[in-house]
């Protein structure tokens, strides 16, 4: 399934396994460093190399196992300079805007979060996850505005090193109203704001 230049995510979101609130209580990312982030951060390394060794075993090389999502208050207050420097980027799922529908506050929401990310660990960031709206219901024009003004402010960001556009398949009952291909009786068609977003893919390849 995999060859030179994939991403292997060994274990996304790890922060939401119910191992860490079971093992060391539901408050266990607070007063950062102790002991329950120390045993976090060193999952997430060890896990990095424990899917290095197995693709290595397997004669598979060049699979990218650095990638490793989390949201922006464990990439923020949780992960450790060990763990960055490891993996040379910082990892985040976006969702900032919360249930904002105005593009300019949406837009200000995403540039800072990232920027206060980069800012402490001078690091590529990638966007593991980002879409909109993930917590209300939005129309199609509502989407394409916020998402165009979002987009337009990240494409600004010289630290953006990647981006994946999260979205459930075809209606908000699906993972938000993220969704950019809707289903009408038979047929799927592009909401606006895909063509945004494939504007957005197209202008970075070039």
């Amino acid at each position: 399934f995999f060859a030179s230049g994939d991403i292997f995510d060994a274990c996304p979101e790890p922060e939401n396994g119910h191992y860490w609130s079971a093992h060391f209580g539901s408050s266990w990312m607070y007063h950062a460093p102790n002991t329950a982030t120390k045993v976090f951060n060193a999952f997430l390394r060890d896990t990095t190399d424990i899917a290095d060794k197995v693709f290595s075993t397997q004669g598979i090389s060049g699979v990218i196992t650095t990638i490793r999502s989390t949201n922006a208050f464990i990439a923020t207050n949780i992960l450790e300079i060990n763990t960055v420097s490891k993996f040379g980027y910082v990892t985040v799922d976006s969702y900032p805007e919360r249930s904002t529908t105005d593009s300019t506050i949406a837009a200000q929401a995403h540039v800072q979060e990232l920027d206060a990310i980069e800012r402490k660990w001078l690091l590529p960031i990638v966007i593991g996850e980002i879409g909109y709206s993930n917590a209300i219901p939005v129309d199609d024009i509502q989407q394409q505005k916020v998402l165009q003004a979002e987009l337009t402010a990240l494409s600004r960001l010289h630290y953006l090193a990647g981006m994946n556009y999260w979205v459930g398949p075809g209606s908000g009952d699906a993972g938000g109203c993220t969704y950019i291909i809707t289903k009408s009786y038979n047929n799927w068609s592009l909401r606006p704001a895909a063509h945004a977003l494939s504007d957005f893919y197209k202008a970075k390849q070039s």
